[in-house]
């Protein structure tokens, strides 16, 4: 079994982070259980973070990195 890593920076992306893992897990879940999506917030003016932070806790899967 393959492990898949889906890694996205974030910049201006507050308002887009739900419905992208909401799809990524979604899409990935027909395929495999075995896999992470890494959110990266790379300076990001808006409050991106917190739209990390909130996916963190509703998806397993997913993980936030804060440069």
């Amino acid at each position: 079994m393959t492990f898949i890593s889906i890694i996205v920076p974030t910049y201006k992306g507050e308002k887009l982070v739900h419905e992208l893992c909401s799809r990524l897990c979604y899409s990935l879940d027909k395929i495999t259980t075995d896999y992470e999506i890494l959110l990266v917030e790379d300076g990001s003016p808006d409050k991106s973070w917190q739209a990390i932070e909130a996916a963190t806790l509703q998806y397993p899967q997913v993980k936030g990195i804060k440069l």
